[in-house]
């Protein structure tokens, strides 16, 4: 909980990973768990566009395969479940 001035008490905004937010949710992207990501992988994902801050949509999961789409600006990016357990984002 956040303390305000005027007294009242906010809900801190919570985080989820990647993988857990529904088909066609929009979140911004908090942080990439960089404990378990190699460097290189890290840079890849950045060049991608997949930097904190940054507005995606998940535009497709596929159960099956265990894979998922995001929308980052105009370019679409599949992604592995593993890989998107471990990209916090905060549902907007």
């Amino acid at each position: 909980m956040i303390f305000t001035k005027n007294t009242k008490y906010k809900t801190k905004p919570s985080t989820n990973s990647l993988s857990e937010l529904a088909q066609g949710k929009f979140a911004i992207i908090e942080s990439l768990d960089l404990r378990y990501f190699p460097i290189n992988i890290v840079y890849d994902l950045l060049d991608y566009g997949l930097i904190p801050g940054t507005q995606i949509k998940i535009l497709h999961k596929i159960k099956g395969q265990k894979k998922l789409t995001v929308a980052v600006g105009s370019a679409e990016i599949a992604l592995r479940d593993e890989t998107a357990d471990h990209i916090l984002v905060r549902a907007c």
